[in-house]
């Protein structure tokens, strides 16, 4: 999809970048082709001709003469790019008839107007035609050139990369079939790279948002090499989920927006895993374990390189050993009880031969103050008073059972007592009840004769 097809019919953008004594963009669209063999209107060959190169100016650059530009009669719509001094104040557009566009000032209906720090961006539909003038700090090292069709291209990434890893890609932008080489255009264009999931539902990622992995610049900071050559740096850290992405590559400017989907790739899981062996007392060393799944790895290239964060501020390096192979052991000093933390990155060259650097998850540990041996005298004390501790224990364990056995001899006398009572006082209580009946019966007897003595 070409620039010119997203903006209109005769849409054609232009990056413009000018000397302070001399800038201009001029806009002749050519009537042509049919019979005479010129291009015909509308077609693409038209809108590649639709401004004049003249001199030996070059590809894609633009004539200009003082900071004037002329607009053909035949241009419905144009997009323009003033580059300035950077934080200078926005470019002011003189039209053909001497009225005046400001960016805060301008018809918005037929307008849009971006500024930035470094340049203005200017899209007009029905531009009027005839000689235009730019007013502004423009910036003395950029050229004039024609945007006909903005695409980025960059280097395909490996099918198979691991979590965490870096990765260092170039690319370059061409405008219609020529490379884009003025370091004044990046200001005005971003290129992001995101991760995309494939939602493959085969791998974990599956309905992850998307992620901004990096960006590209050409401003020799960074992995770039020189700015403003062309060639564009991207460098991604990939501390994504582990499963399938398409790389989506955004071109973006103020005034449009354009994505490039490249082939899916796949991210693995790291090859690195770690485990601490912490010592047994303050004067051993800790020993970290690191093993390094190598299958995709050539073992002898394997380098792991880190720092360590010690809980008393101190940080040291460490390397593992040049051409040996995992697993590995790294003393780490004990220097103080608390928080350890170990940052770490592995770099190898991959069985198919690719240089790999790989940054890996920080790994902590904690560590806690050990109680110090006691020397021989302390154990032998300390076990003479565990065996008295254990004799007074037995001793009170058996005043106890002792205590016990005479509360239960107690207990049984006083119960038999009880009995032996309750048997007395039931005996005596049945005599008397024996006796009661006799008495009665002599009582019985003794009335009876004084009865017949009286005759009764």
């Amino acid at each position: 999809m070409s620039l010119a097809r997203l903006i209109g019919r005769w849409a054609t953008a232009v990056a413009l970048s000018l000397a302070v004594s001399a800038v201009a963009l001029t806009a002749a669209a050519q009537p042509a082709t049919t019979a005479e063999g010129k291009p015909e209107p509308g077609s693409d060959a038209w809108k590649k001709q639709a401004f004049k190169m003249f001199g030996d100016i070059g590809n894609n650059q633009l004539p200009f003469e003082g900071k004037r530009f002329r607009i053909d009669y035949q241009v419905d719509d144009i997009s323009l790019v003033f580059f300035r001094e950077r934080n200078s104040a926005p470019i002011i557009l003189v039209l053909p008839d001497g009225s005046k566009w400001y960016e805060a000032k301008h018809p918005l209906d037929k307008v849009t107007w971006y500024s930035d720090e470094t340049f203005d961006m200017v899209n007009i539909k029905q531009p009027p035609p005839g000689p235009w003038q730019v007013v502004g700090t423009l910036s003395q090292q950029s050229k004039a050139m024609v945007v006909t069709d903005v695409q980025f291209h960059a280097e395909p990434l490996p099918p198979r990369v691991f979590r965490g890893e870096k990765l260092k890609t170039t690319g370059y932008l061409t405008n219609g079939d020529d490379a884009v080489e003025t370091s004044a255009f990046e200001d005005a264009v971003r290129l992001d790279v995101l991760f995309v999931s494939s939602n493959n539902p085969e791998y974990s990622n599956f309905g992850v948002d998307p992620a901004r992995v990096g960006s590209f610049t050409d401003d020799g900071k960074g992995l770039d090499e020189k700015p403003g050559d062309g060639v564009f740096t991207g460098e991604f850290n990939l501390r994504l989920e582990e499963g399938e992405y398409v790389p989506t590559y955004r071109v973006m400017t103020p005034l449009y927006n354009r994505s490039e989907e490249a082939q899916p790739i796949v991210v693995e899981a790291s090859p690195v895993t770690m485990e601490i062996k912490q010592a047994e007392n303050p004067q051993q060393d800790h020993q970290l374990q690191i093993s390094v799944a190598n299958d995709r790895l050539q073992a002898d290239s394997i380098v792991l390189t880190g720092t360590t964060l010690f809980p008393n501020g101190e940080r040291r390096e460490f390397t593992t050993p040049a051409m040996q192979a995992p697993p590995y052991s790294i003393a780490i000093p004990n220097l103080a009880f608390g928080r350890y933390l170990v940052r770490a990155e592995l770099f190898a060259t991959t069985t198919d031969g690719r240089e790999i650097q790989l940054k890996l998850d920080d790994f902590q540990f904690i560590t806690r103050e050990i109680a110090p041996q006691p020397s021989k005298e302390q154990l032998a004390e300390q076990k003479r008073q565990q065996q008295l501790a254990e004799q007074q224990a037995l001793a009170e364990q058996r005043a106890a059972e002792e205590a016990a056995a005479t509360r239960g001899i107690v207990i049984v006398v006083m119960v038999n007592l009880s009995i032996l009572l309750a048997a007395i006082g039931f005996v005596v209580w049945r005599r008397r009840k024996a006796r009661q009946p006799s008495t009665a019966t002599e009582a019985t007897q003794e009335k009876t004769p004084e009865k017949a003595k009286n005759g009764e």
